[in-house]
C-alpha cells in the first residue's frame, strides 16, 4: 500500500499487512532509534488480541496490522536487534502483548512514560502520553480513536493516522525527556529502570510476587 500523509504531522504512513516490509527493517536499523506502539482489543494481554504494532523511523511510520496467515518475523527481528532503541510510552503495557503474541525477546527498550516521571515526578501531573506531549513538546494528539475496532478487517483512515501518530512523536519526546534529566545526574537512573522493563514484565506474566516488596 502506498505512503499515506496524515494531514495534521505530514508522516509518511503506510499501512502494511502481517510484517515489516525488508526496507522498513533496514531503514528502522540505520535510524538506530524508533518509536514504537501497539493497538489491541482490551487491556489484558492473556485475554485480548494485539491487533497492530507502529514503528516509527524519522517521518516514515509503518502501521502493521498483524494477521494470522503471516508470521511478523522483521517485527520480532526489530524488537529482538540490541542495537536499536525501541521507544514505548508505558513499555508494561505493551511488552506482555509482544511478548505473549509475538513470542519476542524485546531488546534496548525505553519507556517516555518513565522518563516522565523521572522528570515531573515531584509535580501534580498527569503522565499520560497526551499530556506529556503537551507538556513538553506542545504537541496536541486525539484520542478519539482510542476505544476503537482494532480487530476488523480494514482500518479507517483514521485508525491508521492515530495509530501513526502515537509512535511518531516518541524518539522526540524521548530526546526533550533525557536532556532535562541530565543536568541533575539521573541519566543513569533512568537507564537502570528501562534495563528491569523487560525481566519485571516477564515476572508479572509468571504471576511472580514482587521481590521488592514488604
Amino acid at each position: 500500500m502506498a505512503p499515506q500523509t496524515s494531514p495534521t504531522t505530514n508522516l509518511r504512513v503506510t499501512l502494511v499487512e502481517g510484517d515489516l516490509p525488508d526496507e522498513a527493517l533496514t531503514a528502522c536499523r540505520a535510524a538506530g532509534v524508533v518509536g514504537c506502539d501497539t493497538e489491541t482489543t482490551g487491556l489484558d494481554w492473556n485475554t485480548a488480541d494485539l491487533c497492530t504494532v507502529q514503528v516509527a523511523a524519522g517521518d516514515a511510520v509503518w502501521v502493521v496490522r498483524l494477521t494470522p496467515e503471516r508470521s511478523p518475523m522483521n517485527v520480532v527481528a526489530l524488537l529482538e536487534d540490541p542495537a536499536v532503541q525501541k521507544v514505548f510510552h508505558y513499555a508494561l503495557f505493551d511488552l506482555p502483548f509482544l511478548i505473549h503474541h509475538l513470542g519476542a525477546t524485546p531488546a534496548n527498550v525505553a519507556c517516555t512514560r518513565i522518563a516522565s516521571r523521572l522528570v515531573d515526578g515531584e509535580r501534580e501531573v498527569s503522565h499520560s502520553l497526551q499530556s506529556v506531549l503537551e507538556r513538553h513538546l506542545a504537541v496536541a494528539i486525539g484520542k478519539e480513536q482510542r476505544l476503537t475496532d482494532w480487530s476488523q478487517p480494514r482500518l479507517t483512515p483514521e485508525q491508521v493516522a492515530y495509530a501513526a501518530e502515537d509512535a511518531a512523536h516518541l524518539p522526540s519526546l524521548l530526546r526533550v525527556l533525557t536532556e532535562q534529566l541530565r543536568p541533575h545526574d539521573k541519566a543513569e537512573d533512568l537507564q537502570s529502570c528501562w534495563d528491569f522493563l523487560v525481566p519485571l514484565t516477564r515476572m508479572r506474566m509468571r504471576g511472580l510476587a514482587d521481590p521488592f516488596a514488604r
